[in-house]
């Protein structure tokens, strides 16, 4: 498989059993990658994605519950204007999952 990303970074690799070797250069600099699975931690809370509308406009988000029954405190968190993702696994950000 390859993949290029931007106009230096370029992987390349095989399926080599259960598990992704290659290479990747990016503006001279290089290396060697193994890229192996794993099944990913669960997180301790569900998401879901929710929309609110107000007329024309339509505002998306992902509201995150704590699994556990009872009274939870709130944090409400704002991005800038533009396209952003807004990945349901916070880990895909760097977030520490027992921090949401």
């Amino acid at each position: 498989m390859h993949f290029a990303l931007g106009d230096s970074l370029v992987f390349d690799g095989k399926l080599v059993s259960d598990h992704i070797v290659g290479t990747f250069a990016d503006d001279g600099a290089g290396g060697k990658f193994t890229l192996h699975r794993s099944v990913p931690e669960a997180l301790p809370y569900d998401s879901v994605g929710v929309i609110f509308h107000n007329g024309a406009v339509a505002l998306s988000g992902t509201l995150c519950m704590p699994r556990p029954p009872g009274r939870h405190a709130a944090v409400i968190l704002l991005q800038g204007s533009g396209g952003e993702s807004r990945p349901h696994d916070a880990r895909a950000q760097g977030a520490d999952p027992n921090w949401v």
